[in-house]
């Protein structure tokens, strides 16, 4: 039998909103739309890092997007900046194509390979989106807010300052 592992990783969950109509009334256009979106958002990504970019697995399944990055490897600075950069970037590039999203981002133990994606972080990163996020925005557990108000003080130094792309709402 085989062993798998999860790692602690930092895990966006985005949800499409609005996609299952437009499915159902013109599915080659929904394609089409949630497609360019994220090859828009990718491209300016690949742009924004050189290094490290790979690290960030990307899962599309229907209308919900899944991100993840692991710490161990490239630290807990470097992986929250690139799940949130890319959940930014990939809701703007929707909203560009006029399509609405909300997600959350969690951190802890995570899996994923080409079959499964599994675990905690994104346990949590649904439910934020599912229950707390409610209106077209992406929420940020409450574990990882001391973390990103840290991050927001001090520049990475791999895609400029997080404070450009983290703003607290008033809930």
């Amino acid at each position: 039998m085989r062993e798998y592992k999860a790692e602690d990783a930092v895990v966006a969950f985005i949800d499409i909103l609005g996609s299952s109509e437009e499915m159902k009334r013109d599915p080659q256009n929904a394609l089409n739309t949630v497609h360019n979106a994220y090859d828009d958002a990718l491209e300016i990504y690949n742009t924004i890092f050189k290094v490290h970019r790979d690290k960030v697995q990307i899962r599309i399944f229907s209308d919900n997007i899944a991100l993840s990055c692991p710490c161990e490897s490239i630290g807990l600075e470097k992986a929250v900046h690139f799940i949130v950069v890319l959940s930014a970037l990939i809701q703007e590039k929707l909203l560009h194509y006029s399509v609405l999203s909300r997600g959350g981002i969690a951190r802890g133990d995570f899996f994923s390979d080409k079959v499964m994606i599994w675990g905690n972080a994104l346990v949590q990163a649904y439910n934020l989106e599912c229950t707390v996020a409610i209106y077209p925005r992406i929420i940020i557990h409450p574990d990882l807010i001391a973390d990103i108000d840290y991050l927001k003080k001090k520049s990475i130094g791999d895609g400029g300052d997080l404070i450009n792309w983290v703003a607290q709402d008033q809930d």
